[in-house]
Order: structure tokens, then C-alpha cells, then sequence
């Protein structure tokens, strides 16, 4: 449980799209512990508790699957009794995580969600038909994905799951974007290569599904949209919180004074600092009269460096460090 919580506070990859795995993954790990003869009857007690106290947020089907909610569910102290339904959209189409997905849900659950995915796809479209782009469906296979032996605690966690008014114009409108949508869908789901490991197996480092949505966004330029839109959801606010701690060490007691404009500046370059030492000189062309580029690299000296305020030093906690796990 320690383990996950730590994963889904990360800032450096998507977060969102492993909710539905992580709840998964820590009952059943409740469920082992209930059931192994090893476990002392004090822990099966407190485990029990903390099961029922889990089942009574999350509601699990009979059979231990995850359960689809179209609407978030809120409960006393507006806390959440329910995964929230852009975790699920997210997970779908993510393609670290949608073969997990199918395994953790029933069929008919699982039916429903796509077919929701699949309706907000078919009124993104009919939204935006005033633009004329046309609309390439073609196939190409991306390169397959090693599957080797998981070396990892993730890997070990996630081998456990295997594997009415209308115009006529309107009608078309609506026709089409059913057409087009189903039929990136089925290719999508038809096809072996929506699949992603979950972390670089050389630097461990987590992949990134919009990485995927980049290369393929000429197959499925509509479920793109929608994978971009959920994939950056994070998974809690963690990722908001640290920019506090940051900002205290920007916005010091002798900055108190600084305006909204100069502070804004100085966190977007504290957190952006080796981007902006790096492209210093394309980004100054760019705003800069050419007869004053000359001027270019003695301003980037000039440049804050924030050297004595690196968050690797510092007690921030941004979450799993991805070069360890």
C-alpha cells in the first residue's frame, strides 16, 4: 500500500491511468493476507477491517472486480465511494495499462466503459466536423514490445493480473463521427501493438503512453484527443502541493515584496531551468530586434542558475524515483 501511494504521488510520468490498478492490486494483497496460514489471526482481524473499510468505498463486484461508475460517486466529507470514471478513461487508453484493465472487470462493465469512451469520442467530432481536415485511417504497425521477466516491485504487483432534434445536416454530421470513431476503435482494439511496458527495462524509467498517442495520432486523431485529456489527470494532488514547497523556496522573506508578474517569472524559470538554459539563445532570437543578438549570450549569464536550491537536496518529497524502482 506504502509502495503505491508513493508511485501515484510521481510528477514525472502519468499517474492517472494506474488508480484502477493500484486499488486492484492492494485487496487482492489484503485477500492474500486473510488467506495465508502464516498470517497471525490479530493481523487477519485488523486486515479484515481494513477489507471491509475498502470494499465500503471502492464496492467491488461479487467476484472481486473493479466496478465502472459513469459518475463519481461522493459520499460524507465529499470523500469518494467510487474510482473516479476518468481513472477507468484513462486506464482504457493507456496502453501500459489496457490489458490489465480487461482482466480486473467484468465483460459487461468493461463494455460500458469503452462504449462511453466511444460516445464522447463520436461528440468531440460532431463538435469540431467545421473543420475540413481529412481523416487518415491507415495501419501501420508500431515495433513490438519486449516482454521479458519482471525485475521489479511493479512488474510483480501487475504479473498478478495477467494479462433528438436534429436537421438532416446534423444526421450526417452525427453518422459520420459514428463511422469514423467505430472504426478507430475497433481498429484499436483489433490490432496487437496498443501495447506499452511500464518501465524502460535498461533505466527503469516509467514510459509514456502519450508517446504512443504521438507516433499512432494519424491512425486515431479522435481517441488521441480524449487520450490527452485523460492521461494528464494525475492520480492525486500531490504534484499541486509540491509547488508550494517550491514557491517557499523562491518566494523567500526578503522576495516578500515582489510583484504577481516577477514572482510568476522566477518559479517558471526555477522550474523550467535547464529547458531555458538550454534553448536560451533560439527563445531570444525569436523575441529579440536581430540587431541586438549580439546582446544574446550575455544576458543567458545572466540567467538564475537556482543552484543552491536543488529539490535532490532538499526534504520535497516528489514522489518514486523512477532510476530506483
Amino acid at each position: 500500500m506504502g509502495f503505491w501511494q508513493r508511485v501515484l504521488e510521481g510528477e514525472k510520468y502519468v499517474t492517472g491511468s494506474l488508480v484502477p490498478l493500484a486499488i486492484y492490486t492492494i485487496r487482492q494483497s489484503f485477500l492474500q493476507v486473510i488467506a495465508s496460514q502464516a498470517t497471525k489471526q490479530a493481523v487477519k482481524k485488523l486486515t479484515r477491517i481494513l477489507l471491509n473499510d475498502f470494499d465500503r468505498r471502492y464496492h467491488p463486484t461479487t467476484n472481486g472486480q473493479l466496478k465502472y461508475e459513469r459518475e463519481a460517486l461522493v459520499g460524507h466529507g465529499n470523500r469518494y465511494i467510487s474510482i473516479h470514471p476518468y481513472f477507468f478513461k484513462a486506464a482504457f487508453l493507456d496502453p501500459r495499462t489496457h490489458h490489465f484493465l480487461r482482466n480486473i472487470m467484468e465483460a459487461d462493465n468493461f463494455h460500458e466503459l469503452k462504449t462511453d469512451i466511444l460516445q464522447e469520442a463520436i461528440g468531440s467530432v460532431s463538435a469540431v466536423t467545421s473543420s475540413d481536415e481529412p481523416i487518415d485511417l491507415e495501419t501501420a504497425s508500431d515495433p513490438p514490445h519486449s516482454t521479458d521477466t519482471p525485475t521489479n516491485m511493479l512488474e510483480i504487483l501487475l504479473n498478478g493480473i495477467g494479462g433528438e432534434n436534429m436537421t438532416p445536416d446534423d444526421q450526417d454530421t452525427t453518422a459520420t463521427a459514428n463511422i469514423v470513431c467505430e472504426n478507430e476503435m475497433y481498429q484499436l482494439l483489433l490490432g496487437n501493438d496498443f501495447k506499452m511496458k511500464m518501465q524502460n527495462n535498461e533505466t527503469k524509467v516509467y514510459n509514456c503512453p502519450l508517446d504512443w498517442w504521438k507516433t499512432s495520432a494519424h491512425r486515431f486523431k479522435n481517441l488521441e484527443r480524449l487520450a490527452v485529456k485523460y492521461l494528464a489527470i494525475p492520480a492525486t494532488s500531490a504534484p499541486s502541493e509540491r509547488i508550494w514547497s517550491r514557491a517557499a523556496r523562491v518566494l523567500t522573506a526578503k522576495r516578500n515584496r515582489l510583484s504577481e508578474e516577477v514572482s510568476s517569472a522566477m518559479m517558471y524559470c526555477k522550474e523550467n531551468r535547464e529547458l531555458l538554459h538550454k534553448y536560451y539563445a533560439e527563445i531570444a532570437k525569436e523575441r529579440m530586434h536581430p540587431d541586438d543578438h549580439h546582446l544574446i549570450e550575455r544576458h543567458k549569464a545572466l540567467l538564475p542558475t537556482f543552484e543552491h536550491e536543488k529539490d535532490a537536496q532538499s526534504n520535497i518529497d516528489v514522489g518514486v524515483d523512477e532510476e530506483e524502482v
